[in-house]
Formats: structure tokens, C-alpha cells, sequence
């Protein structure tokens, strides 16, 4: 999947990314929360570095929020808050199956994702 970013005054920019999107589990009454998580590749590689990370990632998170959320509401007989989590690894610009351009500097990576973040 990809993504379009707009930069400021220089048009579209194409960052790939995956999305690794957990359970919602609807919590009548309740609070919910929703997580976003946001990976980023090293120097010379790409989101699919990050491999099997991400879902495991994903399972530890709402697994850890079930058990605390369960475990307080418990002890004290409130209304317990349900998380929801998505987790978005991204290529950033000149890696992987992103557009690849001549203008290749940590700004404008930077940039890049503050737009996406958006």
C-alpha cells in the first residue's frame, strides 16, 4: 500500500507503507483509546525489515491493555477502557517501494513524515 504525502511547495511525494491493524473490542459504557505506532526502517533498509516485528508488536500491545485494563476494573469496580492499536511501517523516500528522487536529505525525510503524521 502507499501513501501520498504533499510537500510544501514541491507537489506529491509516494511513501510505501503497511498497516498492521489490531481488534477493536467495543466496550459498552466504557472509555476506548485508540493507539497509533509509527515504524521507521535503519539507513540502508525498508518497512519489510521490520518483518513478523510488527504483528507481534501488535499482540503483545492488546494482550498487556486487556490484562492491565481487566486487572484494574477489578480492583476497584470501574468501567474498563478498551485500546485499539494500528501500527504503520513505513519506507521512507529513496527506500524500498517508495518514489526514489534526487533531493534525499534527513529534512526532508523529516518532512516527509510530519505530512504523513497528519
Amino acid at each position: 500500500m502507499s501513501a501520498m504525502v504533499r510537500r510544501k511547495g514541491k507537489g506529491l511525494v509516494r511513501m510505501a507503507v503497511d498497516h498492521i491493524v489490531g481488534k477493536h473490542h467495543p466496550n459498552r459504557g466504557g472509555k476506548h483509546q485508540h493507539h497509533e505506532i509509527i515504524l521507521l526502517h535503519g539507513l540502508l533498509s525498508s518497512r519489510r525489515g521490520w518483518g513478523r516485528f510488527g504483528s507481534r508488536l501488535l499482540q503483545a500491545l492488546e494482550t498487556q491493555a486487556r490484562s492491565k485494563s481487566s486487572s484494574f476494573s477489578s480492583a476497584c469496580g470501574a468501567v474498563a477502557t478498551t485500546h485499539s492499536f494500528r501500527i504503520h511501517a513505513l519506507d521512507c523516500r529513496n527506500h524500498g517501494d517508495s518514489i526514489h528522487t534526487d533531493h534525499h536529505s534527513l529534512e526532508a525525510i523529516s518532512d516527509d513524515l510530519s505530512l504523513y503524521m497528519e
